[in-house]
């Protein structure tokens, strides 16, 4: 599990409000940076991460969680939930012992990123107006429903057109030291 983070490892965007804040959080694994402001909940970009992993590695057998979690940097205990979920929306199998782990239980091609998102219970809410008026209604429209219909349209094609077959091997450890930026340890 992560250790609390300095402060003093915390970077930000130079404009007067941050758009991203990053935090550089230490654990025995490792460092990694950790978003602190996303398009998705961390539910949601843990769930993507630990499936798109399993994608791309399981074909040379189950994956194991302590493994998953050292490689994706998801905290044991959050990915041990994540995983579960997925396990029970039958999108992952596991088997326990020698040789187990999780594995997809369809070809990532047939997974999408709204399967694994419902799964988790991450999707945002859809229909919603944005100045909280209820329902998203095109004949009473609030000040922004030209501007967010759209981009909850936009968010939902994505979700539902995009698979886990865009999951792609990396060399071992690769995105925790492009992620953190930081010098071996």
């Amino acid at each position: 599990m992560a250790d609390s983070y300095d402060p003093s490892h915390i970077e930000s965007d130079s404009r007067p409000y941050p758009v991203e804040t990053r935090v550089v959080v230490g654990s025995s694994e490792g460092w990694f940076l950790q978003s602190r402001r996303t398009l998705l909940s961390q539910t949601a970009e843990y769930a993507l991460r630990a499936a798109s992993w399993i994608a791309a590695y399981s074909p040379e057998g189950p994956v194991r969680a302590s493994d998953l979690s050292k490689e994706t940097g998801i905290p044991a205990q959050y990915l041990s939930k994540i995983l579960r979920r997925l396990v029970v929306a039958g999108i992952l199998t596991s088997q326990r012992g020698q040789g187990g782990g999780f594995a997809l239980t369809r070809l990532p091609g047939e997974i999408r990123f709204l399967d694994v998102l419902s799964a988790v219970e991450a999707l945002p809410e859809t229909g919603r107006c944005a100045f909280g008026y209820g329902a998203c209604r095109s004949d009473t429209p609030c000040t922004l429903h030209d501007a967010w219909a759209p981009l909850e349209s936009a968010f939902v094609h994505w979700a539902a057109t995009t698979t886990l077959a865009v999951a792609r091997r990396m060399e071992p450890h690769a995105a925790r030291r492009r992620a953190a930026r930081l010098p071996s340890v």
